[in-house]
């Protein structure tokens, strides 16, 4: 695999289109939006917010983002704990090593990215997290379990309180992902598919156009399209319609 990843990316770097222009460099050469955006100064405030939405994804997708709440944030961030904690363990016995060293890196690189990572980035680790938050859940199921036969009666009113606020935790999760995918996602097409549809109209293009150049089109001013003609400026009526 290695030589055809190396092949297209000579190709590319061979290929760039070359522009001052922030925007090109974003969807052409990430590499160096990287550098154009991250250095000495900044880095550690990079990884430091990084680090924070990198859990904030992982937890994600347990605990789907509907709510921006702080409380719910950190709740979501603790799971993505717990799934590390459990890939930790994993590893440890020998299990599924090679995908985590693939998360390690992966995660590596999304905490100096500029871009902040969400959900959609940790989706490739999607099956070992998951595992690993399994991992550490019997952990934890176990302990309950010792502690709910403890002679101790307070021990067991403790153990009772604490199962309770974990499968009332994970039953909203697993009611609010049931929600997320048979009723928000296809609402949330439905509502946007109007202004893309009145967006393409005033740039007079087609949709295979309109897919290449949807991102652009968001900016208020003109758009260079050399590789798919014609140009247009937006006009503020235009840009308000994908505010």
């Amino acid at each position: 695999m290695l030589p055809a990843v190396l092949g297209w990316m000579l190709w590319t770097r061979a290929h760039a289109f070359p522009s001052p222009d922030s925007t090109i460099t974003y969807y052409t050469d990430y590499l160096r939006y990287e550098f154009l955006n991250v250095d000495r100064g900044n880095i550690g405030v990079v990884v430091w917010k990084n680090l924070s939405e990198v859990l904030y994804g992982m937890g994600s997708l347990v605990l789907p983002k509907l709510l921006d709440f702080g409380p719910v944030k950190i709740l979501t961030q603790v799971i993505a704990v717990a799934m590390i904690a459990g890939i930790v363990r994993l590893v440890r016995r020998g299990i599924a090593v090679e995908y985590a060293a693939f998360a390690l890196v992966s995660t590596g690189m999304l905490l100096v990215w500029h871009f902040p990572p969400s959900e959609r980035f940790v989706l490739p680790l999607c099956p070992l997290l998951l595992a690993g938050l399994w991992t550490e859940g019997s952990r934890l199921a176990g302990m309950l379990k010792t502690a709910l036969r403890h002679r101790d009666a307070g021990q067991r009113v403790v153990a009772r309180g604490f199962a309770a606020v974990v499968v009332a935790i994970f039953g909203i999760a697993l009611a609010l992902q049931f929600y997320v995918t048979f009723f928000y996602l296809q609402d949330s097409a439905e509502q946007k598919r109007p202004k893309m549809d009145e967006l393409r109209r005033r740039l007079y293009l087609d949709r295979r156009q309109f897919a290449a150049l949807r991102h652009l089109a968001f900016l208020r001013r003109s758009v260079d399209v050399s590789l798919h003609r014609p140009s247009r400026k937006l006009s503020a009526a235009d840009a308000a319609l994908v505010v």
